[in-house]
């Protein structure tokens, strides 16, 4: 992958996420009460709607500005890595593209309404509801572990071939600086 390739595909993926995420939401705050439920594919998913002022799924509820402050240390981060290093793995700035869409999404809710809006619900466990940005930073956390573990880790000792010092020219024979008897010396 071609380094600007990257960067587009980092920006196309998180785009994608937050647009669809927010449109989503939208669409559940404006077609669903507070807690009413429709069926979208029987036995499989129902729209629910909740609001969550914690973490995914609901864990450690009510602290918005932690969550706020950690996806904003998310974002950045992730960003500076991607425009600093331009990662050639297409799979890997896919994963992060994911994470980072996801953070945002949820971040603009906690900015705008205080909390997050959940609306999707597995009919058939007992699972939190949760929504297409929380999706999002699932599915990319997986193919992070998924790039770490097929990714080659470079062996102890052994040296990158891009990150190898650069090897010193053996001086000119009778340059000045040179220990070498030749031209440069007067006698």
């Amino acid at each position: 992958m071609r380094p600007r390739s990257s960067l587009g595909l980092f920006l196309g993926i998180l785009s994608a996420v937050v647009i669809v995420d927010q449109i989503s939401k939208r669409l559940a705050l404006s077609a669903l009460s507070d807690g009413g439920s429709l069926t979208a594919i029987p036995g499989l998913i129902l729209l629910t709607r909740t609001s969550n002022t914690g973490a995914a799924f609901g864990l450690m509820p009510g602290f918005r500005v932690l969550f706020m402050l950690i996806a904003l240390a998310v974002v950045v981060g992730v960003f500076a890595f991607v425009v600093r290093e331009r990662p050639q793995s297409a799979l890997l700035v896919v994963a992060l593209g994911l994470v980072t869409g996801g953070a945002i999404g949820n971040f603009i809710d906690r900015a705008l309404h205080g909390q997050v809006i959940d609306f999707l619900e597995f009919a058939f466990i007992d699972f939190p509801v949760f929504n297409v940005a929380d999706t999002a930073i699932v599915v990319g956390v997986g193919l992070l572990i998924l790039w770490l573990l097929i990714t080659p880790s470079p062996r102890p000792g052994s040296v990158e071939p891009d990150s190898a010092p650069p090897v010193p020219s053996p001086p000119d024979p009778g340059s000045p600086g040179s220990d070498a008897p030749g031209q440069g010396e007067v006698g």
